[in-house]
């Protein structure tokens, strides 16, 4: 989805002019962090979440149906191909969430570059960003002030932006007091800790994503890098727990320092029955001659590659 515009501009928000500068450079370093968390792009960093814990949750069904029915004959080439197939695609897929490389749009990606530019985080520009006040009881007395004798002992909307939205000002206090550098002085220019970035790149680094990863690298894109005798093949556990630390860091940057949207569910909703026909036979016993003489032609067709005559003929 596209990301909203600010609704202040940066000299109607609650920061020195002399700092109004920095404001700017820091809603934009927000706003690039956001369009590769969840914007437009079809390869943002939710849609891969999303797509992944999809499969991963089709896949583990699908394998939990077969420890339900375990007497029941599954076709092995199939089931082999559902298997290879998921492998590859949760290994690849946690892989690109972690790349680090400059022009890739992954979590490890955003939160090196809001490490590298850490000094614009501080508590006026993640509380004043979009116009609310850093004042917070003094907004709140404004908006006490200006609210209409008539609304007394009624339900009212209360705004939750500009400069008189104290509450969600007090919010994005008591949030920074959970990120802010604590050996600082609480105050405008109170710094983010250096320890979020360390621990979110400890998760991202953690030896079961690194498990992961190397099994994409070196196992299935680049097995001649394969050290041998040294294991790398991830079990459908440990590639499900990888999965959990990329979402769970993502979650964090998203929802708490960026100050945005936070995910309301991991897969999604089905739009039909997940299992519908699963309890059909893949095809009919009468269909077998049929494919039979489909894999027959099939496999004739491609041997036909090996035909180098026509490579010498000009």
């Amino acid at each position: 989805m596209p990301i909203e515009n600010y609704l202040y501009p940066v000299d109607q928000c609650d920061v020195d002019k002399s700092r109004q500068k920095a404001l700017d450079h820091y809603r934009q370093l927000r706003s690039k962090c956001l369009e590769a968390i969840r914007g437009s792009a079809e390869n943002s960093i939710a849609n891969q979440i999303h797509q992944l814990t999809w499969n991963s949750a089709v896949f583990h069904a699908l394998n939990e149906a077969r420890r339900i029915e375990s007497e029941r004959k599954v076709n092995g080439a199939m089931w082999n191909l559902i298997v290879d197939g998921y492998a590859h695609i949760a290994a690849l897929g946690i892989r690109r969430l972690v790349d680090h490389h400059k022009d890739s749009n992954s979590i490890k990606r955003v939160l090196l570059d809001l490490e590298a530019n850490k000094h614009l985080i501080s508590r006026e520009m993640f509380v004043c960003y979009d116009g609310l006040s850093y004042d917070h009881e003094a907004a709140e007395l404004r908006r006490l002030a200006a609210r209409d004798p008539k609304s007394l002992g009624k339900a009212t909307w209360i705004s939750t932006t500009g400069p008189d939205a104290g509450f969600n000002s007090k919010l994005r206090h008591d949030i920074f007091d959970s990120i802010a550098d604590g050996r600082r002085k609480a105050g405008r220019s109170q710094p983010i800790s250096a320890e979020i970035f360390d621990r979110l790149k400890a998760m991202l680094n953690s030896d079961v994503v690194k498990k992961v990863c190397t099994m994409a690298d070196k196992v299935f894109a680049h097995p001649e890098k394969r050290a041998s005798g040294v294991p790398v093949q991830a079990n459908y556990h440990e590639v499900i727990e990888a999965l959990g630390i990329v979402s769970q860091v993502t979650q964090f940057i998203s929802a708490t320092l960026l100050d945005d949207a936070a995910f309301g569910s991991l897969v999604a909703t089905p739009q039909g029955d997940v299992f519908e026909h699963l309890d059909q036979a893949w095809v009919r016993k009468a269909s077998i001659d049929e494919l039979n003489s489909f894999w027959n032609d099939l496999t004739a067709s491609l041997d036909l590659w090996l035909d180098t005559d026509g490579l010498l003929k000009g």
